[in-house]
């Protein structure tokens, strides 16, 4: 009878110590609630998680679905900008009240430029003004390619990421068509491609 009730004492204790704990790492460093902006290093769609690289020091922070605002399939883009705030979790810093900054829907038209392969980057020219965006092979992946092909016509995303405009959320319109008319037109000086 007594090593049972000592037994319960110990696990009770155990609850206090650990509820304490779980109250002082809340406010450790004094980081609750404290606005922050910052770009998304990687989120996974299937996991529901991922990481936000903070403006204000460099570091990272955990930031999970459902603290994302908005309605609807919330998720995060690779090097989208986000304003957030900062919370001392269980297992460390993470990100709630998660707000896209510059994110936009609007979906762009170009043409792969160069892409090389075993680098696994290029760069895609958007038709509207010409303008250069580079593109990783982290976009394409949900594709089913591995990398892209000169000539290629794309639709995508443009973000502004910590190294200019990029090219997110890669979809190819037309594979075959797209390379063939790139062939068949003629440059500057009346020469096919």
């Amino acid at each position: 009878m007594f090593s049972s009730l000592f037994k319960h004492l110990i696990i009770q204790q155990q609850k206090i110590f650990r509820l304490q704990i779980k109250t002082l790492s809340t406010v450790k460093d004094g980081v609750n609630g404290i606005r922050d902006t910052g770009i998304v290093k990687r989120f996974s769609q299937d996991k529901g998680f991922g990481f936000i690289k903070r403006d204000s020091n460099g570091n990272d922070v955990f930031v999970h679905f459902q603290s994302i605002l908005g309605t609807g399939f919330k998720t995060l883009q690779e090097g989208q900008q986000v304003e957030f705030k900062v919370f001392q979790g269980v297992k460390g810093l993470e990100a709630r009240n998660n707000q896209v900054k510059t994110f936009t829907n609007d979906r762009h038209i170009g043409i792969v430029r160069k892409f090389i392969k075993n680098r696994g980057f290029g760069f895609i020219t958007r038709k509207s003004d010409g303008a250069d965006l580079f593109v990783h092979s982290r976009s394409i992946r949900h594709t089913g390619l591995e990398s892209l092909e000169e000539g290629m016509e794309v639709e995508f995303l443009e973000i502004q990421s910590n190294r200019g405009a990029e090219a997110k959320d890669i979809r190819i319109i037309n594979k075959i068509d797209s390379i063939e008319n790139t062939r068949n037109q003629k440059n500057e000086f009346g020469i096919k491609n």
